[in-house]
């Protein structure tokens, strides 16, 4: 017999988008009002062309107040003031000038400071990780915490990240409040550390945390924390005949491998640059890498907890991406999945690098930025998501327009989201079909609350046999089983 029931999971983020400028904003489109208060946007020194530095946006998040903070190449705000690769904007889009207004912010010992990473923590304090050397001043080696006004917090006083190559790509708090960073770097306030480390909430080197299992890797991209308290830890390592490969692991609390997650990569060139753990277990990655033994090619593909192939997702995936999608993944309220990178279309229909996917895999065709020039173009970059609690999307990456090329948006955009939290929004199945083998046990269907937020809302559900069709029979076939899913006032997801 087999139990057939009805399960919630937990989801994350959400999104949807809007235009430039029709009367009236859909999915997809630029939000008029960030447009207007950011001007050109976060512009490169030789604006309006590239021809000196890109003024890349790398990194986004917000604070509890809507201020949006962005970190990336150095850049100036709309063309003008001094280049910064750290700034916090007004929910508006106009710069904040009370940000670290005392301070002379990032440094870098040789060349330009960088920003790859951000963190906002409890009372709005930022983690920021990159390739610098100093804050205001004070040594602070590719990682450095602040205050929410942008000040230093002294609190957190590691000297930071060291070795020939040195910067920071993840950040990860932990429930316990150590802080765990990825990159690439071979020691961490003096001491070894290949690549990843933990730290206490003070700066100081967690040294009960040195995972064997990164020995021989290049870079840590990016880095998930499991409700157990595992690590799964995406990045590259150094292949025998040189160059990187994809790495993928899981990591136990105290930094030991879990082996169980053993995915059949290729030994081909490639790497992972962003993970999302879904509710399910399933695990996304983006980035460049091959699997065995076909040696098919992806730059975007849905894993089991074991590390073999949703091989059922990715048949929706179809073709996917045509390019890079190791931007960013983030999961919205309502269940769908954000993807952003360096593409041009998703499975043959033309997105600007960033595309929004079901949970079965399938594109999401009420979200449909498409590139501003229909060539074979790759102009449009998304390397961060943000989403604000109204539903809109801050994007950054290296940009000047989207779809609309009579509109500059450079390295950091806004786009409205149909998403209305006001509206208790609708309840779906995220698969209306399900199969399982009689003896298999169980099997779990999601129901997903999407679109809205507002009130309480409740779903009862029962098991039958259907229509007249149906041939098993209750007790012998499959237990029967009732009960209810609800849903509290400002909850999404499953």
């Amino acid at each position: 017999m087999h139990l057939v029931s009805l399960s919630r999971l937990v989801a994350l983020v959400s999104v949807c988008v809007a235009s430039a400028f029709p009367l009236s904003a859909a999915s997809g489109d630029l939000d008029p009002v960030f447009i207007t208060g950011i001007g050109a946007g976060l512009t490169p020194d030789s604006y309006p062309a590239f021809t000196s530095g890109t003024g890349a946006t790398n990194a986004v998040t917000l604070q509890s107040d809507g201020k949006i903070i962005a970190g990336g190449n150095v850049s100036k705000f709309n063309n003008t003031g001094d280049l910064t690769a750290l700034k916090r904007l007004l929910p508006t889009g106009a710069l904040d000038t009370s940000f670290n207004s005392s301070g002379a912010g990032l440094a870098a010992s040789s060349g330009q400071p960088e920003v790859n990473a951000l963190l906002r923590i409890a009372g709005d304090k930022l983690y920021v990780g990159g390739t610098f050397s100093t804050y205001n001043g004070v040594n602070r080696s590719g990682l450095v915490r602040l205050n929410a006004d942008g000040s230093l917090d002294t609190g957190f006083d590691a000297s930071g990240l060291g070795g020939s190559v040195r910067y920071a790509l993840a950040l990860a708090e932990q429930a316990d409040g150590k802080l765990l960073v990825g990159g690439g770097f071979s020691s961490v306030n003096s001491t070894a550390r290949a690549n990843l480390a933990r730290l206490h909430a003070d700066g100081s080197l967690d040294t009960d945390f040195a995972p064997s299992a990164l020995a021989g890797s290049s870079f840590v991209g990016d880095i998930a924390i499991l409700p157990n308290g595992q690590l799964i830890v995406a990045g590259g390592h150094n292949r025998a005949g040189g160059g990187s490969a994809p790495l993928l692991v899981r990591l136990n609390a105290d930094g030991t491998q879990d082996t169980s997650l053993a995915p059949s990569f290729a030994d081909d060139f490639g790497d992972i640059d962003e993970l999302l753990v879904l509710p399910d277990g399933r695990i996304l990655i983006g980035g460049d890498f091959s699997f065995a033994p076909s040696g098919a090619f992806y730059n975007f593909a849905c894993l089991l907890p074991d590390g073999s192939l949703d091989t059922a997702f990715m048949a929706n995936v179809g073709t996917g991406p045509d390019g890079w999608a190791g931007g960013e993944i983030a999961l919205q309220p309502d269940g769908t999945i954000l993807v952003g990178g360096i593409f041009k279309s998703w499975n043959d229909q033309p997105r600007a690098s960033i595309a929004r996917v079901n949970q079965d895999g399938t594109l999401d065709s009420s979200f449909a930025p498409v590139p501003y020039v229909n060539d074979n173009s790759y102009l449009t970059h998304f390397y961060s998501i943000a989403v604000q609690p109204d539903g809109k999307l801050v994007a950054g990456g290296w940009l000047d327009h989207v779809s609309n090329p009579a509109v500059e948006t450079y390295n950091l955009t806004r786009f409205v989201n149909e998403f209305a939290p006001s509206s208790p929004g609708a309840l779906r199945l995220l698969s209306t079909t399900a199969v399982t083998a009689e003896n298999a046990g169980s099997i779990t269907l999601q129901v997903s609350r999407f679109g809205g937020t507002s009130g309480a809302v409740s779903v009862q559900f029962s098991t039958s046999t259907g229509d007249a069709n149906g041939t098993a029979t209750a007790g012998s076939d499959y237990t029967t089983t009732t009960g209810s899913l609800s849903w509290a006032a400002g909850e999404g997801g499953f």
